[in-house]
């Protein structure tokens, strides 16, 4: 798909050039068909891009942020060359390879731009492989709940918690819950079509487990307004809501939450919004309330807690007991999260070797596009007295400095993007690894330069006079 959006304008264009432009080398740029290249190979890049995420916007908004990376590394790189360009003054080899860059200015940014491109994915999977993921891994904390027990009635908590103390088995405590939908905020019905966020339209036509405590869970944190911390604020109806929940449906400190309880409306304000730390599997509610709002409703108990092997029978041993509680195990949920993850790394894994491979034929096409003309400069520089050993160290540092130039742009973009995502995306803590740094200078540099020797060693070895001659 791609490789049809670049060729077809460059293969129309072919039709119309004469066969003697052609023999005397006198082929002229393609003019609009350049545009029309580009505009092609968007459209089919977009086209893919949809058809893998299958969303449009997201793939639009793919390819946006790839051009701007695009044009920050060619024209970043632009502006390090200028400010290098007085060392071509000093002499010597490194001038020399300066001297090749500015004689070649727009391949040199092309081969920066598409190198560093393919740096910074590389190094961006990278980060999002060994860092955001471990990350994730790593949160999840060792004695965790594997075990949710639902639907607990009243009259059995005692006879619940006795068991778990003369079994010995750790648990959150016992929450009351029950079914809501939301129905309105303030004046404002709740209607899943008002919204075009399609998350918040979830949100918006599912129902609630609303929870009920005196006490706010350890792992949530209030971010604005206040807890009902006391026993004069925790008699008056009130409302806590998760921020993203707030966030997604419009809601605010203040505003009034009005719910169906099995065809009993209550309402409360919101007092609070708090963020919730999903990933600590506690029992944790999107929506709680204050004890007030208990009076008059039905509810049920809600606890989590671990069952290490040698209490697993325990969950029969509850249903032979408490006949109406469900037991749910979320290890083979957690089991399943982490074969994806694993399937996902050994994925992003071979993404590195093609992303590396399609970097390093960036660079080699790039080099034999000036192969003719390289073989002039480097046949003119030899009759002048250069030796070869002058020419390949002018070849090294052209191509070194490329590879240096652009692994230090990709590092920064990947670093920088790695952040964003951890912190944004993910809600994870986010750091700027000093392996990133080292893998993509250092990387680039004699991925680059190793690519451009192998692309002109030939050069190199043949006699001056036979490639003047040929002209």
């Amino acid at each position: 798909c791609l490789a049809i959006g670049f060729a077809l304008p460059t293969l129309a264009h072919i039709g119309h050039v004469p066969p003697l432009r052609v023999l005397r080398r006198e082929l002229a740029a393609p003019g609009l068909s350049a545009w029309v290249t580009w505009l092609l190979a968007i459209a089919a890049f977009i086209a893919l891009m949809t058809w893998q995420v299958r969303d449009q916007r997201l793939a639009v908004a793919m390819t946006l942020a790839l051009l701007a990376a695009l044009f920050v590394l060619m024209g970043v790189g632009r502006l390090l060359l200028r400010l290098l360009d007085p060392l071509r003054r000093t002499g010597g080899t490194a001038a020399l390879g300066l001297a090749a860059l500015a004689r070649h200015p727009q391949l040199a940014m092309l081969q920066l731009g598409g190198f560093g491109l393919g740096i910074t994915l590389l190094l961006l999977l990278a980060v999002v492989r060994v860092d955001i993921v471990d990350t994730w891994r790593s949160s999840l904390p060792e004695g965790a709940p594997n075990h949710f027990v639902i639907n607990l009635q009243a009259d059995e908590r005692r006879a619940f918690a006795a068991l778990l103390r003369e079994r010995g088995i750790p648990n959150s405590g016992l929450y009351p819950t029950t079914r809501a939908r939301l129905l309105a905020i303030g004046d404002r019905p709740v209607r899943p079509d008002d919204y075009v966020n399609p998350r918040a339209r979830r949100l918006a036509e599912r129902e609630y487990s609303l929870g009920f405590s005196a006490d706010m869970q350890s792992d949530n944190r209030i971010l604005r307004g206040r807890w009902w911390d006391d026993a004069q604020s925790a008699a008056r109806p009130a409302f806590s809501v998760e921020q993203g929940l707030a966030d997604n449906l419009g809601i605010h400190i203040g505003d009034t939450l009005t719910f169906d309880v099995a065809g009993q409306q209550i309402h409360a304000p919101v007092t609070s919004l708090r963020s919730v730390s999903w990933d600590s599997f506690n029992v944790n509610f999107f929506v709680v309330g204050s004890p007030a709002l208990l009076t008059g409703l039905p509810v049920t108990y809600l606890s989590s807690l671990f069952l290490d092997a040698p209490n697993e029978h325990l969950t029969v041993e509850l249903a032979q007991r408490f006949p109406a509680v469900s037991v749910l195990d979320v290890r083979p949920i957690l089991d399943q999260v982490r074969a994806i993850m694993e399937r996902g790394a050994l994925a992003i894994e071979m993404v590195f070797v093609f992303t590396l491979i399609a970097a390093a034929l960036v660079t080699a096409a790039a080099a034999e596009v000036s192969r003719d003309q390289r073989a002039q400069e480097v046949a003119v520089m030899r009759t002048l007295g250069a030796s070869r050993r002058q020419m390949l160290a002018a070849v090294l540092t052209e191509f070194g400095l490329l590879g240096l130039l652009g692994g230090l742009l990709a590092s920064l973009l990947a670093g920088v993007s790695g952040y964003l995502i951890a912190t944004q995306l993910f809600d994870l803590p986010g750091r700027i690894s000093a392996a990133v740094w080292w893998f993509g200078v250092g990387g680039g540099t004699l991925v680059v330069a190793l690519v451009g020797w192998l692309a002109t060693r030939r050069l190199l070895g043949i006699p001056p006079m036979r490639v003047l001659n040929s002209e």
